[in-house]
């Protein structure tokens, strides 16, 4: 820190969140893409048994899994992905909150990498930051490593996509195939909750998050038709996720197609290749020659993680009493204790050693 408790210029380190169940080869894409993109430290929640996902994630030193099988929700597991998002996003939030060094934690999906102007970002004093989505454009036989992204188009520019037919209506949900919000990072904090693509107060009021056009998120979705089959209607596929709008249309077009027992395996691929083509596929041209495509700036991408630093051994002491404790600190606001209260606890209980309890204390204190 300078002189007055300003923040030196690019000081700090960036982590991520994440729960996730997916192949080792796409695990495997994500971390190295968020990696490069600026992350320091990964915190990856395994959602499902995955034995080859979980032996890679635990050989790599800028990266801390953690299993959440019955144990870990305490024969409770939520129902909801959301709900089991939210815990595990915030029980990070809470563990980091006693080290500074980690100035800002994101919550990303399995299908998302950081596109960020690091420095900017850690100079920041904010509370709360923004990342735009930038989304992959989608194409039948789309490249895994493609390098163009849809921007955020402006009320004109939807209007004239929506003359030209390329949509049906300006609306940005016609345009974005996945979320239109981004993702947010947050300063891990106690009196903070971060949710999907929010953040809060304990009061449940919206904290207004800073923003910036160098402040992105890639959103991987739905790049190609293979892509499109894998996540809508593979046995990994959230099928009977909540959306809303067109995404529940879909949804339910896709399960329709799946549980039709007349169809066999030929028919069924076509009439869901239908579905992708309609309500999916891009016209990449027409976005090109509207100059609604992006590429991200490589100089972004090419960063070397420096992890946790001399704090990972106390990080990993404290995750393993929190990975202990009840759920509920972690849940909603308004059917949980204050997680102060559990740190409190743990501070003057003799549960931490005395580096670790005095941390804590700190951080605690009123």
């Amino acid at each position: 820190m300078t002189e007055g408790g300003s923040r030196e210029p690019g000081a700090g380190r960036i982590c991520t969140v994440t729960t996730l169940w997916d192949s080792l080869a796409n695990v495997r894409q994500f971390v190295s893409r968020n990696l490069a993109a600026g992350a320091d430290h990964m915190f990856v929640f395994l959602d499902a048994p995955a034995p080859d996902v979980r032996d890679y994630l635990e050989g790599l030193d800028p990266v801390t899994v953690v299993r959440t099988g019955k144990a870990y929700w305490h024969g409770r597991r939520p129902g909801n992905l959301n709900v089991r998002q939210i815990a595990n996003a915030n029980l990070v939030s809470y563990l980091l909150s006693p080290f500074d060094e980690v100035r800002w934690l994101f919550h990303i999906d399995g299908d998302e990498s950081l596109d960020i102007d690091r420095e900017a970002l850690l100079s920041s004093d904010a509370p709360v930051a923004r990342l735009s989505v930038l989304e992959s454009v989608s194409a039948p036989h789309g490249d895994a490593d493609l390098d163009r992204f849809k921007r955020k188009p402006t009320p004109d520019e939807l209007a004239r996509l929506t003359d030209l037919g390329v949509i049906s209506g300006p609306r940005l949900t016609e345009f974005f195939h996945g979320h239109v919000r981004g993702k947010v990072g947050v300063r891990p904090a106690l009196d903070l909750r971060v949710g999907i693509h929010d953040a809060w107060d304990r009061t449940g009021e919206r904290l207004p998050a800073e923003a910036s056009p160098d402040w992105n998120v890639l959103h991987y979705d739905c790049w190609s038709s293979e892509e499109f089959l894998r996540k809508w209607a593979s046995p990994m596929a959230n099928r009977r996720a909540n959306f809303t709008g067109r995404r529940q249309q879909l949804q339910d077009a896709v399960n329709a197609v799946i549980d039709d027992s007349s169809l066999d395996d030929e028919e069924r691929h076509r009439r869901l290749i239908e579905l992708y083509d309609k309500n999916v596929a891009d016209d990449v041209t027409a976005l090109e020659e509207a100059g609604l495509l992006v590429v991200p700036r490589p100089d972004r991408h090419a960063h070397q993680p420096r992890g946790l630093g001399p704090d990972r051994d106390a990080v990993h002491r404290l995750l393993g009493h929190l990975v202990a404790a009840e759920r509920r600190y972690f849940l909603s606001p308004r059917r949980n204790a204050h997680p102060r209260d559990l740190l409190a606890e743990m501070s003057r209980s003799g549960a931490l050693d005395p580096e670790l309890a005095a941390r804590v204390a700190a951080q605690v204190a009123p």
